[in-house]
């Protein structure tokens, strides 16, 4: 073997080595910005602190779960978001049946439109804007979502999306009530262009 071979061997070898070596660093940067795009969903039972939200005059306000002697529904929706106006009707039925059962907070993932959503829907009980951090603290991410928190802060149930049918019953047994079901597409309000 030549003296250029045998030097062109150790430079492809080393090439091969730094490549591997690029080759796993990346594919654990991929997992770590995988694990971040994608957190942890909520675990039952696990103790959820203070929720810090807004009100529509932008007053920060905490709202606790150990604070009344009843669980908490935490009804999470976006004004915009079709399917939480197809969920619309099971809302009004929710917050109609609570009768000191469970309390029922209502709580949107944007801040634009919770006074016209709050009117069009025909909804007394305020909307409540959460703030960044609670946001990434809960995992509201998608709407509609629904989670039932105890007189403990224990979280009891995490209900994601509309109440399609399987999620209604689960909702109806849990709570102990009827709900009627999504509004149909052309009852609800259409969604913006591009959303």
């Amino acid at each position: 073997m030549k003296l250029w071979e045998a030097g062109g061997m150790r430079a492809l070898l080393f090439l091969t080595v730094i490549s591997a070596a690029l080759n796993v660093a990346l594919g654990l940067e991929i997992r770590r910005l995988r694990a971040v795009a994608q957190p942890t969903p909520l675990e039952i039972g696990q103790e959820l602190g203070p929720l810090e939200v807004f009100d529509v005059k932008g007053t920060a306000v905490t709202l606790r779960f150990d604070d009344v002697p009843v669980p908490t529904v935490l009804y999470v929706l976006k004004p915009e978001c079709v399917w939480c106006a197809r969920n619309a009707a099971n809302l009004k039925s929710l917050i109609g049946q609570q009768q000191g059962r469970f309390r029922v907070l209502l709580i949107s993932t944007d801040e634009g439109g919770i006074a016209a959503y709050r009117e069009k829907e025909h909804l007394s009980d305020p909307i409540y804007y959460v703030s960044p951090t609670s946001q990434r603290a809960y995992r509201l991410f998608g709407t509609p979502k629904t989670l039932l928190v105890s007189s403990q802060s224990k979280l009891l149930q995490n209900w994601e999306g509309a109440y399609l049918p399987k999620l209604q019953t689960e909702i109806e047994r849990a709570l102990n009530l009827k709900l009627p079901g999504l509004v149909q597409e052309a009852q609800a309000s259409p969604p913006e262009a591009g959303k």
